[in-house]
């Protein structure tokens, strides 16, 4: 936590602001970025969106999104001083997930969807501990 510093932008009026970022070979702008929230079916999916500014026309340019993700994190690395960011997805598994929570400052959706997707997975494996109990026996 000590090393990462998260983002908290969600739209693009609210979103976070990088100068002198690269513009083609010679151009130099600034690039903004946000994590941007949809339900589907109740559930919540996220993915990074960034846009960069135009240097010649001073307008900004069409936003590029990522793929959705159930959760996504963008953070300032302050040993490097770059924004990154970082998702997860049901294939990352229990121990990632885990992982991802200790990692970043999530907020309370996120916190939420965390908490009842970790219970999901412990209810999970309890079943399967059991069954493979009951198999054995």
């Amino acid at each position: 936590m000590d090393k990462i510093q998260t983002i908290w932008a969600t739209s693009f009026d609210h979103g976070y602001n990088v100068g002198d970022y690269p513009y083609g070979f010679k151009l130099r702008t600034t690039i903004r970025y946000w994590v941007e929230d949809k339900f589907v079916k109740g559930e919540l999916t996220q993915r990074v969106v960034t846009c960069t500014l135009n240097p010649k026309t001073g307008q900004w340019n069409k936003p590029k999104a990522g793929v959705y993700s159930p959760l996504a994190v963008i953070f300032e690395d302050k040993e490097t001083g770059r924004v990154e960011s970082r998702g997860w997805t049901f294939y990352d598994g229990y121990e990632a997930l885990k992982v991802f929570r200790d990692t970043y400052e999530l907020s309370g959706v996120q916190n939420r969807f965390i908490n009842d997707t970790l219970a999901q997975y412990e209810a999970l494996y309890a079943r399967r501990a059991r069954a493979a109990e009951l198999a054995q026996a």
